[in-house]
């Protein structure tokens, strides 16, 4: 098993680097991060943005291990 920590401890408006960052200083290995709607992953993310978390996860040491959603993922808009 591994520990991780979830951004939302940080609050909405913290960054996935810091969080990437905390996480390895207090030992954690993986993080969960979040879906906001104007932050550095929405539903409007593609590709490049994830090869960019991807890359930022990688530098920092740690897992991205899964995501919190926030807003409507209802919407009848495909």
């Amino acid at each position: 098993m591994k520990k991780g920590l979830t951004q939302i401890c940080l609050g909405r408006g913290s960054s996935i680097r810091d969080a990437l960052q905390l996480c390895k200083e207090i030992g954690y290995q993986g993080l969960e991060i979040l879906l906001t709607e104007n932050g550095e992953l929405t539903m409007n993310s593609g590709p490049a943005d994830y090869a960019a978390l991807r890359k930022m996860s990688e530098e920092a040491g740690g897992e991205l291990i899964s995501i919190c959603g926030g807003g409507d993922l209802s919407d009848n808009d495909p």
